[in-house]
């Protein structure tokens, strides 16, 4: 078992998602924000544009980016989650790695979109601060890291209240 952060075994969810068919209903809605940031609101999508899903999973945004003409990369440590991944989507490219160890270049960078759903939160603050300039590197100059993560009253080994979430982006030169 992979755990990190807060101990979750993400092979396990992987085999979890799938067995329930992980169909995401916030890809839509999250898809909707990362369109009006790059674009505007009721403009076209550009083919092409490259997305990197950190922390991809099963890799169950996939469809949603393909639909509209992205070029997709999923990027994930949980080797049997990425099995699962590969085999709903031998088309898409899915690499096995760390956030922290990830080897930009390789996988066709620079993006234009670094997309974090849920993902984040799962890793205590030090791997935060080890995960997020390694997003920053992957963009090209003024891409979008879109990311969604979940806020607490009080911070937790690895949950943030919401201006900690701010703040964090913020080091890494994000702005929102």
């Amino acid at each position: 078992a992979i755990a990190f952060g807060d101990g979750i075994d993400w092979n396990a969810e992987g085999r979890r998602a799938a067995r329930e068919s992980a169909a995401d209903a916030d890809a839509g809605e999250m898809l909707a924000n990362i369109h009006a940031a790059i674009r505007g609101e009721g403009e076209k999508w550009a083919a092409g544009l490259r997305v990197v899903d950190c922390g991809c999973n099963i890799g169950r945004f996939y469809p949603q980016f393909a639909a509209v003409g992205f070029e997709y990369c999923g990027l994930d440590q949980a080797a049997e989650a990425l099995t699962i991944a590969r085999a709903r989507f031998p088309e898409a490219r899915f690499i096995d790695t760390f956030l922290w160890d990830a080897r930009w270049p390789s996988y066709f960078g620079p993006f234009d979109v670094a997309l974090c759903n849920a993902v984040l939160q799962h890793n205590t603050h030090a791997e935060k601060h080890r995960i997020l300039p390694r997003i920053a590197e992957s963009l090209r100059q003024g891409g979008l890291f879109a990311f969604q993560e979940s806020t607490v009253i009080d911070q937790t080994p690895t949950q943030l209240r919401h201006e900690e979430w701010i703040a964090i982006a913020q080091t890494y030169g994000f702005t929102l």
